[in-house]
């Protein structure tokens, strides 16, 4: 199993801004030593005040903070969970792929989303209803660039249609372990077991099969004890039969966050989850 940890924290940071440059360098550097496989960065430009207050959580330009992330660090892969290309310009953001593809060559992972904020769409602009047609042809132009078209695509969501996108276009579907009644508020149904999410990796086969495809999409999920807003650390034993029984489904990858109000306390759990969990995967190949 590979990790990949985000920059974003849900929880109330009382030692300074965790966000500024020092903060970052110090975590993305602890990150590379203790073992992550990549850190990622989520994409809210513009959400409504009130999505921070019901658990929303800190960001940063998702391209601008892991190009500064990879600058600050040496092989550590670089994460976008999840880009949403309906808040931009096509051709800038394009443009800015390609840029960052040629200064950190081999590094990006290309996590794409339609989105789910419609207040945020509408601070931007842009359409919400047609969120879903802009990431398609996103995805279609970008293949058709020849430099980029190699960069992994991993597709977001956990609806049929978001199994048939990654499926149709994608390298890897990353999946989310929400509750059922989450799926009005996140526009996407919900995964609460690791059953159900197995359901769910099984229609992708299915569908990869009727349309000939011989390999299936990577998969990097987020299961519950890893989302963002978990106040406390995750049970170490809890995780490692978690991560067992994933590995066990074919998924390969896990975006994760970790707690920490402090950045004493961010970077020991840093250190401790390398130490339990990522040393422990290692030590068994």
């Amino acid at each position: 199993m590979k990790f990949s940890i985000g920059l974003a924290w849900g929880t109330t940071f009382t030692d300074g801004n965790l966000l500024e440059g020092e903060n970052v360098r110090e975590v993305c550097v602890a990150c590379e030593e203790y073992g992550f496989d990549a850190i990622y960065a989520t994409d809210h430009p513009a959400p409504p005040p009130e999505w921070r207050k019901e658990g929303g959580h800190e960001t940063l330009d998702p391209l601008i903070a892991l190009s500064y992330a990879g600058g600050t660090t040496q092989k550590i892969l670089l994460h976008t969970h999840l880009l949403i290309p309906a808040y931009r310009n096509q051709i800038l953001l394009l443009k800015a792929i390609e840029t960052f593809a040629s200064l950190l060559p081999n590094r990006l992972r290309l996590g794409l989303g339609a989105g789910y904020l419609e207040k945020e769409f509408q601070t931007i602009g842009v359409s919400y209803k047609d969120r879903n047609n802009i990431l398609d042809e996103f995805i279609v132009g970008l293949r058709r660039v020849s430099n980029l078209s190699s960069i992994p695509i991993w597709v977001g969501g956990n609806s049929d249609k978001a199994i048939a996108r990654a499926v149709k276009y994608g390298d890897g579907w990353s999946p989310m372990g929400t509750a059922n009644r989450t799926a009005k508020y996140l526009k996407t149904p919900g995964i609460e077991s690791h059953n159900e999410l197995g359901l769910r990796i099984e229609t992708m086969k299915k569908l990869c099969q009727q349309v000939g495809r011989s390999d299936i999409p990577e998969i990097c999920y987020t299961p519950a004890w890893a989302m963002l807003g978990n106040d406390k650390y995750p049970e170490p034993e809890v995780v490692n039969q978690s991560v067992r029984q994933l590995a066990d489904l074919g998924v390969s990858w896990l975006a994760i966050s970790l707690p920490g109000s402090t950045m004493s306390e961010l970077m020991g759990n840093i250190k401790r989850f390398g130490d339990e969990i990522i040393g422990k995967q290692l030590s068994r190949h």
